[in-house]
């Protein structure tokens, strides 16, 4: 007799179309979680990015901006074409020099006609701290520290530099660097101490500050109150008040006397 078999109770029987899957077929958390990632970033799990592109350029510095002025209109024309092809420069004609970033001037000689147009750059503008460059044959000391007053920063021998190491200066000029050659880094140091030594001394006898002797040596000079304040880098409302400060202090009249206060005392 066939033996039949015994139907499975109702509570013991699984339902093949939902029974859930095994241990080992089911997805972990760490399984979803490469999942998700492979779907973002479509790699097939962590440590697999994908490649990345090429480094991106910094962005070009700007280029630096040289007012070129020259003894004759040759010079001028042949050093601004060759500047133009220099790499970071961008030359302009010395008219333009409230544009630039640096002024180079160029002669054979310094004069007193190539100082007093550096001194034009004093003054008469925003950017009074606009740096210089000159090449010159040679330069006595009494014109470096008159240059150096009027923005000079850099000094270059005109029989000894190409025009490769002149656009290296300006580029540096405009980055706030300095060429010198040491004797004339010497002389200045030298001169300054001078000077300070000078104005302590000259402060102690005359009763005035070393900054009320530079407004009243500029007056001097011939330089207003706006010249002054630019070249000093204070407003001319502090100008005008230092200005009157000695005057109500030494019992003046006006600026007039107070410049003849300093020249008679020995201050200017």
């Amino acid at each position: 007799m066939p033996v039949q078999s015994r139907p499975e109770p109702r509570s013991a029987a699984v339902d093949r179309r939902t029974a859930l899957p095994s241990a080992a077929a089911r997805p972990t958390a760490k399984r979803l979680l490469l999942d998700e990632d492979s779907m973002i970033t479509g790699t097939s799990g962590l440590g697999h990015a994908p490649p990345a592109g090429p480094p991106q350029e910094a962005p070009p510095a700007p280029a630096c901006i040289v007012a070129v002025h020259a003894a004759d209109r040759v010079t001028a024309d042949g050093a601004s074409a060759w500047l133009q092809a220099s790499p970071g420069i961008t030359p302009t004609d010395a008219s333009q020099w409230r544009d630039a970033d640096v002024s180079l001037f160029i002669a054979s000689e310094v004069t007193d006609v190539l100082l007093h147009a550096m001194r034009g750059r004093i003054g008469c503008g925003e950017d009074v701290a606009q740096p210089i460059v000159l090449v010159a044959h040679s330069i006595t000391d009494r014109q470096l520290l008159t240059a150096v007053d009027y923005g000079l920063v850099s000094f270059l021998i005109r029989d000894t530099v190409g025009l490769r190491e002149i656009a290296d200066a300006l580029i540096e000029a405009k980055s706030g660097k300095s060429q010198l050659p040491g004797p004339m880094i010497r002389h200045l140091i030298s001169e300054m101490r001078a000077r300070r030594q000078s104005m302590d001394d000259i402060s102690g006898r005359t009763g005035l500050q070393a900054r009320e002797i530079q407004v009243l040596r500029m007056l001097a000079e011939g330089l207003d109150t706006n010249e002054i304040a630019s070249r000093l880098n204070y407003s001319d409302r502090t100008i005008k008040g230092i200005i009157h400060d000695v005057v109500k202090r030494l019992g003046l009249r006006n600026r007039i006397q107070a410049v003849a206060y300093g020249l008679r005392t020995g201050a200017l």
